[in-house]
């Protein structure tokens, strides 16, 4: 009788063992902490979209990237990466690059660019996120730019994705680990479309830039964001005017003021079409000196 117990309380403890074992394998699979030696993760390249199929040689477009991971555990911040690649004689990165995260703003960040063998390569790593298992769609987007040489051949895009050693991966889904498009380069010459900016100027006015710039037959025009930078290099958006007759063919005259103290600043403008397509003025430039008037 002894011995039947005891055979009862082995097979009960190997049960009791095998549950433990199994609600461990469960909590791995939620919470990132998988099994040793098994795929932790499944990073997807699910899509690579421009937000236009045509880039002018000297305009600028966006590049949406969207990645997933399929699990089965979450991915340790910078232990994902992601690659865009694109031949350097058409186009280039845009300078700035202006990366936007839907999905937090340190998920994806640029982690190295090099320029070698004819292309680009533009590489990011979840160097401030981790990346959860699943979930609603966190793309991230940057611009790219013409470089001003036109092509009658779509040129190629590639987005790959890639996971380091520590954190193992698979395509447990048999879904594509990387993805391409092709991108037209049109034979457009002029830095914005020739019917919506006719003049664009800068004064200075003590403190401040005043910056005017008039329309002819802008129908196609949207609104108009203004953007300032130290140098020539580096823009942020300070101000945005919608189109006065967007729906009219005459022209119009707009006018924006910043206070910009005793310094030289840069400006242009971000030119938004109905259609979502965006253009850049010219860049110009002005010093401006504050004036201190004395009283009496």
């Amino acid at each position: 009788m002894k011995q039947v117990t005891n055979k009862i309380k082995e097979s009960y403890g190997k049960l009791l063992l095998f549950f433990f074992i199994f609600l461990l394998a469960i909590k791995g699979t939620g919470s990132g902490q998988c099994l040793p030696d098994t795929p932790k993760a499944d990073l997807q390249a699910v899509s690579i979209d421009p937000s236009s199929l045509e880039i002018s040689p000297v305009g600028t477009i966006q590049l949406v990237i969207e990645m997933k991971n399929n699990g089965p555990c979450v991915i340790p911040m910078g232990e994902a990466s992601f690659t865009v690649t694109f031949p350097d004689t058409y186009i280039q990165p845009g300078v700035p690059l202006n990366v936007t995260n839907v999905c937090g703003p340190n998920r994806w960040q640029l982690f190295n660019q090099t320029q070698a063998g004819g292309f680009y390569s533009l590489i990011f790593r979840n160097s401030g996120e981790v990346i959860p298992v699943g979930g609603v769609a966190c793309p991230i987007s940057f611009d790219i730019r013409g470089k001003g040489i036109v092509t009658t051949k779509p040129i190629s895009i590639s987005l790959s994705s890639s996971l380091t050693a520590l954190a193992k991966t698979g395509d447990l889904n048999v879904l594509n680990q990387s993805i391409s498009l092709k991108l037209n380069v049109g034979a457009n010459t002029s830095p914005i479309p020739a019917l919506i900016i006719t003049d664009f100027n800068v004064k200075a006015n003590e403190c401040n830039a005043v910056l005017t710039w008039k329309t002819s037959s802008n129908n196609i025009a949207d609104s108009f964001e203004v953007e300032y930078g130290i140098n020539e290099t580096a823009f942020t958006r300070v101000g945005v005017l919608q189109n006065k007759n967007s729906n009219s063919n005459s022209g119009s005259t707009y006018e924006y003021v910043k206070d910009q103290g005793n310094s030289k600043g840069y400006y242009r403008l971000k030119i938004f079409e109905k259609g979502g397509k965006f253009s850049y003025s010219k860049t110009v430039s002005i010093n401006t000196k504050c004036i201190i008037k004395k009283g009496f």
